[in-house]
């Protein structure tokens, strides 16, 4: 079987993390070969300054380029937080907040337009601001945290979604207010129906 990429985006604390891992061990208990390729993890393998926009977004996404690679025809399922799809969401963020130029954001996102052709289902949770930030009172801050999780930041990628959203390969909305238990089932019938598509 092809290696399915499924990409996991959205806001943060909507969810994805746990669902990430949770579509994981069901995979793997279904007997299938998994790879997971997450954000907070490549997040620590970077060391270009947050400040240098358009090479922190290079290294950050060239990393999952690289992790496709690797992991490409040797497992059944590469699930990736924040890959491919998610790159042109943050060029448009960088723009809109004048981090970076017009042509340094259409430039980005013609780099990985042809990449998100690789990308099987895209898992896209959102969540009201007003939540984001309650939730995040309970939670640890990493040092990404204190740069972006702001109303700034959050409102900007809000919208950034909310624009580019329609595009995203076969796209599956995740309601990041629901339970967990409820959006796990949406999940694994997502995959489930991807699934049947492709061996039909």
């Amino acid at each position: 079987m092809k290696t399915k990429v499924i990409e996991f985006l959205g806001q943060a604390r909507s969810g994805k993390t746990t669902q990430v891992n949770l579509l994981y061990k069901h995979l793997t208990k279904q007997g299938y070969k998994v790879a997971l390729i997450t954000d907070r993890k490549r997040l620590r393998q970077v060391h270009v300054p947050f400040s240098e926009a358009v090479s922190f977004q290079l290294v950050f996404h060239a990393k999952v380029i690289d992790n496709y690679y690797q992991y490409k025809d040797r497992v059944d399922f590469l699930l990736i937080d924040r890959g491919f799809v998610d790159l042109a969401v943050w060029a448009e963020v960088l723009y809109s907040l004048k981090k970076i130029s017009r042509e340094e954001r259409d430039a980005l996102t013609v780099c990985w337009k042809k990449l998100r052709n690789l990308v099987d289902i895209t898992l896209y949770f959102s969540v009201p601001l007003n939540l984001l930030f309650e939730r995040q009172k309970n939670l640890k801050k990493e040092p990404v945290d204190t740069v972006f999780l702001n109303r700034t930041w959050m409102g900007a990628l809000e919208k950034a979604y909310g624009h580019q959203k329609e595009s995203f390969p076969h796209l599956v909305e995740i309601d990041g207010t629901k339970s967990i238990k409820h959006t796990q089932e949406v999940i694994r019938r997502a995959v489930e129906k991807r699934l049947q598509r492709t061996l039909h």
